[in-house]
């Protein structure tokens, strides 16, 4: 089950990364701001809730491309592991990627990027849950 269109499941996992790093290549420095500055709550819920509509408007569409049973939690697993090991290597070399972003924002950037994988891994569930349901 996990393993069939990976392909496409990797392909989406690449499409998400590559539009969550463009998005704070171009956007980081309006949207980051260091976790103690008291902008940063509201910006990250705003982010946050951005995230999941957008990961649940994904879901949707690869949902509809690969039908195979439980499509939604292997695009999760797989889009996350994808992610996180591209995410590493965005860090590692922020200079590169980020080169714009303070210390301050870096740090910002990396706690949204973690509860985003949360929703990433999360998510999915419930949308095949969903579907096993009806």
């Amino acid at each position: 089950m996990f393993f069939q269109k990976i392909g496409l499941t990797l392909l989406f996992a690449l499409f998400v990364w590559g539009f969550a790093t463009a998005f704070f290549v171009l956007f980081g420095p309006i949207f980051l701001v260091d976790p103690d500055h008291e902008r940063f709550l509201p910006l990250f819920l705003l982010l946050e809730m951005s995230t999941a509509l957008l990961l649940y408007l994904v879901i949707l569409c690869y949902t509809r491309i690969d039908r195979t049973p439980n499509a939604a939690t292997k695009f999760g697993v797989w889009g996350a592991a994808a992610g996180l090991f591209l995410d590493t290597f965005s860090l590692w070399q922020h200079t590169l990627f980020f080169p714009t972003l303070s210390s301050g924002q870096l740090l910002s950037f990396a706690i949204w990027m973690v509860c985003a994988y949360a929703i990433y891994l999360i998510l999915p569930l419930f949308v095949d849950h969903k579907k096993q349901t009806t």
